[in-house]
């Protein structure tokens, strides 16, 4: 359980509060509730506030700053803490690899059995000649180079109403 420390008994510098409040340290409480940082520029020393749960003398525990004010925790619970969410963490990120390995099956799974086709790119993008995503060389041929003579498409001369004249003669 984390417990709220008071301001450092001494004042100290800004920049000093600045680089005390970056990181988390380690510390020993005293035998009145006094948690004291030793630092290159000398030592802090804060009281455990008046309301929170006392500690015992001689507990090592981490000392941060939060939201305006210092806390500090017993570093063997915070340790034990940390390693349960790792392990936490651990156990989300493999069942979440699991599900997307699981879900990758479903599909190769389902769209094996589909029969639908589907069609191609070229032809599901129309060229209107300004999209960015239609293919390079998607413009339609002109008429006059269609495969096949235009003589194809048309009805035949009166010659072919005489054929099939005479094979229906011959059926009957």
């Amino acid at each position: 359980m984390n417990r709220v420390l008071s301001w450092p008994v001494l004042p100290i510098l800004a920049q000093h509060l600045e680089q005390v409040a970056r990181t988390r340290h380690v510390a020993v409480v005293g035998d009145k509730q006094a948690v004291r940082i030793t630092l290159p520029f000398g030592v802090i020393e804060m009281l455990v506030a008046p309301n929170q749960q006392p500690m015992l003398a001689g507990t090592e525990v981490y000392v941060w700053f939060k939201g305006g004010g210092f806390l500090c925790g017993p570093k063997r619970e915070i340790d034990l803490a940390e390693r349960e969410s790792r392990h936490a963490l651990r156990r989300v990120k493999a069942a979440r690899a699991a599900l997307a390995a699981s879900r990758a099956e479903r599909a190769a799974r389902l769209a094996a059995d589909i029969d639908i086709l589907l069609p191609e790119l070229d032809a599901a993008i129309p060229d209107n000649g300004d999209s960015d995503l239609a293919p390079f060389d998607s413009s339609p041929l002109p008429l006059d180079t269609a495969p096949g003579g235009l003589d194809e498409h048309q009805a035949k001369p009166a010659d072919t109403g005489r054929a099939e004249a005479a094979g229906e003669a011959r059926r009957h």
